[in-house]
């Protein structure tokens, strides 16, 4: 249900308890019309990518990798996740992301197995990162821009790649981590 399309407006999309499939990933960029997009669940709304997992070779080994359901691209609006459940990652590569009260479980990847930060900004608030695998960043992988964890929990996630950081991989960019608790 969409409340507000109007350009240049805020747009928010509330998810009723739930399970939605998103067959494509959903781009933000430049040609987003609305200057900031909300996306609220409900206790039990969990999205998820029912696409299929993609070969990726590189000189180490073959793997398979999870597409992303989201990625935020420069010139985006501002996105806002709140109460939902993720069983795919996001990728920021230039936009701005803001994440509450929210769950990223089960989701895989090369670089962040739940979120990629290429560059931009993200900010997580009081959100779980629950079983998710990567080659470098079990949870999260930064590589560039900013990301604030605050209060955030990160359990039984896994990098493949030895060293490469079971819950958050840090290679470029800045990150700060206030009141976590890391298992």
């Amino acid at each position: 249900m969409l409340a507000n399309t109007a350009t240049g407006r805020p747009a928010v999309i509330r998810l009723d308890a739930g399970e939605y499939d998103i067959r494509t990933p959903l781009l933000f960029d430049h040609t987003s019309g609305a200057s900031e997009l909300w996306l609220v669940g409900a206790a039990g709304a969990t999205l998820h990518s029912t696409q299929r997992r993609r070969l990726q070779t590189d000189a180490a080994r073959p793997r398979l990798e999870q597409p992303p359901l989201f990625i935020v691209s420069h010139g985006a609006p501002r996105i806002h996740l709140s109460g939902v459940t993720l069983h795919s990652r996001v990728v920021v590569d230039g936009g701005e992301l803001h994440v509450d009260n929210s769950t990223f479980d089960g989701s895989s990847g090369d670089l962040g197995g739940a979120l990629q930060v290429v560059n931009g900004s993200v900010d997580v608030n009081a959100t779980r990162f629950v079983r998710n695998s990567a080659r470098r960043g079990g949870a999260a992988h930064v590589s560039g821009g900013e990301a604030y964890f605050n209060q955030s929990i990160f359990t039984t996630n896994a990098a493949n790649e030895s060293g490469g950081g079971g819950a958050l991989c840090v290679e470029g960019g800045r990150v700060v981590l206030e009141q976590q608790t890391l298992l």
